[in-house]
């Protein structure tokens, strides 16, 4: 009976250091994983007619890693009404965009008073900045409007063996402004694991 018992704490020893050992190893690629991808961080490249776009890599972070690395964001998603175990994926992107621009000036004169004002006038607009104003006493008064759309495409890595693809090595994603003037400065994505 006792051969029994003991062989009955072996099996159950093994399969618990067994199960520990797989959860260390998942862990351990997660962070190594990671680790890759703050080292050769974000490749952003230039495509045709001047689009910019930036492919990255996805960080997989726990709960508790997000809460202790990233708290003023965690902060803002609670201000949203969201748990943070409710979150699964984030995504930040900061871009900006510049213009050259060169518009004529429309003079006008207006009364004002019985007093006749020269009043110049600024219109502009290029298809994403549109800039309308009026220049009165060396102060421009007016209104710029900027229009983009932001396109991402979040898609997985294959492992591969000898031409078998086969699960996910990564999670990566890309993503461009229609706009050639907008750059993208920085882009991040993670995914939060319970």
């Amino acid at each position: 009976m006792k051969r029994y018992i003991i062989i009955g704490i072996l099996i159950l020893a093994v399969i618990t250091f067994g199960k520990l050992y797989f959860e260390m190893r998942a862990d351990r690629n997660r962070l190594r994983g990671n680790q890759e991808d703050l080292l050769r961080r974000t490749s952003l490249f230039q495509k045709e007619a001047a689009e910019s776009a930036e492919n990255v890599r996805q960080l997989t972070l726990k709960i508790q890693e997000l809460k202790a690395g990233r708290p003023e964001l965690v902060k803002k998603i609670k201000d949203k009404g969201v748990r943070p175990k409710d979150i699964q994926n984030i995504t930040i992107t900061v871009a900006e965009a510049k213009a050259e621009i060169k518009a004529p000036l429309q003079e006008e004169i207006r009364m004002t008073d019985t007093i006749p004002k020269i009043i110049s006038k600024i219109e502009w607009t290029d298809g994403y900045f549109t800039l309308k104003g009026v220049i009165e006493d060396k102060i421009l008064t007016g209104s710029g409007t900027y229009r983009d759309t932001l396109f991402q495409t979040l898609y997985r890595v294959p492992k591969k063996f000898l031409f078998i693809r086969w699960g996910t090595k990564e999670v990566r994603q890309v993503a461009k402004f229609s706009n050639p003037n907008a750059k993208i400065v920085y882009q991040e994505v993670l995914k939060v694991e319970k």
